[in-house]
């Protein structure tokens, strides 16, 4: 329950800074939130449930990253970008890159690919190319044109 005095700072604060700061504020934050770019990854357990790899440092800036440890995937998600690709040796080596397919409905957008494709298109449902299996990678380029 949110006390009075809470709600008296609340108050103090919206009239000094006004509604249109605060309003431009939350606006602005929403906006940054939504136009976010990012590539996720995913592996899956014994039980064959995927699960999201969450402590993957910079996969939101574009260019070449090396994973600090082999990790285990079978599937990629990503947007913002026009493409990223996976990689099962360190530094982006173009001959090491992963061939994967859209797992998803298919898309107008999508239809001129041919598949496997080793660039990863925005969506959430790519995966490598014999199915759900976990691959070790080693880095991932993504790249905004």
């Amino acid at each position: 329950m949110v006390g009075t005095n809470t709600i008296n700072a609340v108050s103090r604060c919206c009239k000094e800074i006004g509604w249109l700061a605060i309003f431009t504020l939350a606006a602005s934050a929403f906006s940054v939130a939504t136009n976010a770019a990012g590539i996720q990854f995913y592996k899956v357990n014994k039980k064959h449930q995927q699960i999201g790899l969450f402590n993957v440092k910079d996969t939101h800036k574009p260019g070449c990253h090396n994973f600090r440890l082999k990790k285990k995937i079978a599937r990629v998600g990503q947007v913002g970008f026009d493409y990223c690709e996976v990689f099962s040796k360190k530094d982006c080596v173009q001959a090491s890159a992963y061939a994967f397919n859209w797992s998803g409905k298919k898309l107008k957008q999508y239809k001129k690919i041919k598949y496997p494709t080793q660039q990863v298109r925005p969506g959430n449902l790519w995966v490598i190319k014999t199915g759900l299996d976990n691959h070790i990678v080693r880095s991932w380029r993504c790249v905004s044109e």
